[in-house]
């Protein structure tokens, strides 16, 4: 009797093993590619809770709300000399005043200005919302500086990013 070998339609193991590993590899691409989309969705959404809370601090003072005290005023404090990164709307004459809330920025985030080890008040004068200067606040995704955004206060306290 003839031997009759029969043809199998079927998947070597080395083949298996590069199916595997191009979809692995695929993978690693896709989540480093949306790791990057939620740091920069993370950056954007940052800067408008701040850009929030500025105007939050200038509204409060331009209508007078809380403040009782002679020379109190409204205003924001950007902190960049601790673990964590952090902003506070607060009322008083300087920082710390009142704190009215207080936010840390997530761990991806940092802020570049103000600098390491240092703090920013920006305040918004009573019934005018000015500020007495030109202000900037940089947000950046941490360990990489090209992503950023800026918000920028001016001396008429228009808040701009």
């Amino acid at each position: 009797m003839k031997n009759k070998l029969k043809s199998s339609s079927g998947l070597t193991l080395i083949e298996l093993l590069v199916v595997v590993g191009i979809i692995a590899a695929l993978s690693g691409f896709g989540m480093s590619n949306l790791f990057g989309f939620k740091a920069g969705q993370d950056l954007d959404n940052t800067a408008k809770e701040i850009v929030a809370s500025l105007r939050d601090a200038s509204s409060k003072s331009v209508t007078g709300e809380d403040l009782n005290i002679q020379g109190e005023r409204w205003g924001v404090h950007f902190d960049n000399s601790g673990s964590s990164d952090f902003y506070e709307v607060f009322k008083g004459t300087t920082y710390p005043g009142t704190a009215y809330s207080k936010r840390v920025l997530n761990p991806r985030l940092e802020f570049e200005v103000p600098n390491n080890n240092s703090s920013l008040d920006i305040f918004f004068d009573k019934l005018t919302g000015i500020t007495n200067s030109l202000q900037t606040v940089k947000i950046i995704i941490s360990g990489d500086a090209s992503k950023f955004k800026i918000i920028t206060i001016d001396s008429n306290g228009s808040i701009k990013f």
